[in-house]
Parts: structure tokens; sequence; C-alpha cells
């Protein structure tokens, strides 16, 4: 079960479109905040329009938005930042993935998930759409890297003496 659960059941997409807003509890977003490695995650919401499509099927168009705290990898300073990010994600029942295959859908177009037998969990197609957003490398932008230890000899590598060790080994046939 996901840390953000919010299901749209299976007898609900047969009275698409529908409309959702959601929005992450603070137990929620504390969870997901350590799912993905966050300092904090102080506000997640989601409005989504899942609407019909093939045969079956659903196409979920939505934005995100959120906001955060993320580590910066300079400094370690601990960073806010804001997230939002549009997404449209299709699903499918199980045995429309082969047809829908051989249909040879377009190249820009992501492979349909399975719409499992509860229904969608529009949650976690949140929660993943947001891992996707972040910034894998956030750094303040007045960060800098700190200087090295100036006159210090530098760590010998664990490998210098095996690369004297081989060197002779070169010149002999």
């Amino acid at each position: 079960m996901s840390e953000f659960s919010r299901l749209l059941k299976r007898e609900t997409l047969s009275m698409l479109p529908v409309q959702r807003e959601i929005r992450a509890s603070g137990a929620e977003c504390r969870a997901l905040a350590r799912r993905f490695g966050l300092e904090a995650l102080e506000r997640l919401a989601a409005q989504l329009r899942v609407s019909a499509w093939e045969r079956g099927g659903a196409r979920v168009e939505g934005e995100l938005q959120a906001h955060l705290l993320q580590r910066c990898v300079v400094s370690l300073q601990p960073m806010p930042q804001t997230v939002a990010r549009r997404f449209v994600s299709f699903f499918a029942p199980e045995e429309a993935l082969d047809r829908l295959a051989a249909d040879s859908l377009p190249v820009e177009m992501e492979d349909p998930e399975v719409i499992e037998a509860a229904g969608i969990d529009l949650g976690e197609l949140v929660a993943q759409q947001l891992c996707l957003a972040l910034d894998p490398y956030p750094h303040l932008p007045d960060a800098e890297m700190p200087p090295f230890a100036a006159g210090r000899p530098a760590a010998a590598s664990p490998f210098a003496g095996l690369a004297q060790a081989c060197a002779g080994f070169k010149d002999k046939p």
C-alpha cells in the first residue's frame, strides 16, 4: 500500500470523465519525505481529470504542486523548493495491453499502466510524478565547494603500490 493512496474505484471508470483534487495529509507528507529522501515535504496537492481512453482504459491528466525541503548537495544546507508538474498517464485493462501494443502506440507515448482489480491509485500516481520532478542534485545558487586544505599532501591512492609493481612489466615482452 502506498504512503499516499487515493483510489479511483474500478466501477467509477464507467462514469468518466471525473475530476479529483487530492491533498496529502501531514502524516502522508512525512512518509513520502522519508520515501524520497527529502528533509521535509510540507505540501502536496494535485488536480486531476480522468477521462475515457481506448476500450475500457483511462487517461489521467494532472497538475501537481508541492512545497518541500531538499538538502543542498554542495553546502548540505536545507533549501526550500517549489515543484509544479503537469503530466498525462494512460491506464488500460490487462487484457487490452497486447492489443494496444500491436496497434503501435505513438512513439512519444509511454506504455499504459495496468488498471488493477481495485482501480487506479491516483495518490500513488501523483507520488511517482513528484519523484520524477525532484531535482536529483539540488544546490543553492551561491553554494561553493569548500576549499581543500592547503599544504597537506594528497592521500596516497590505495592502488599506488600496485601501479609501481606493475610498471616494470610494461617493458618486458
